[in-house]
């Protein structure tokens, strides 16, 4: 998909099973060829994660996400996290590309390191 397929950002507002919080985490996405995309989290929740980066990837697409959650024990500290996702929506924003991404599979470990996250930022 090309940058000029993506729909322009409407503000309109998405819906959730759960409760988001905006946070600014940098994560890259692992492509299958060994490269990294890099970008930021920009919202999380116990289902996804809306991501924003300068890449685009089509509607349905699975992308393996390393995001790097603040450590809840350790202030200043940061644990590299893999997550699953599956990309939900895509809209360009100035020109940047947010992804809203929905949770393939999370491990508990990986969910726990979230919420404490979530707790602390």
């Amino acid at each position: 998909m090309e940058i000029g397929d993506i729909p322009k950002d409407t503000g309109g507002a998405e819906k959730r099973s759960s409760a988001r919080k905006r946070v600014h985490w940098r994560m890259l996405i692992l492509l299958n060829a060994g490269e990294k995309k890099p970008g930021y989290v920009v919202d999380v929740s116990e289902g996804g994660m809306q991501l924003q980066s300068i890449h685009s990837f089509p509607t349905g697409s699975v992308l393996d996400v390393a995001v790097f959650v603040p450590d809840a024990r350790k202030a200043g500290s940061y644990l590299p996290t893999r997550f699953q996702c599956k990309v939900a929506y895509q809209v360009l924003k100035g020109s940047e590309v947010v992804l809203g991404v929905a949770f393939v599979g999370a491990e508990d470990e990986a969910l726990q390191r979230l919420r404490a996250a979530m707790n602390i930022s």
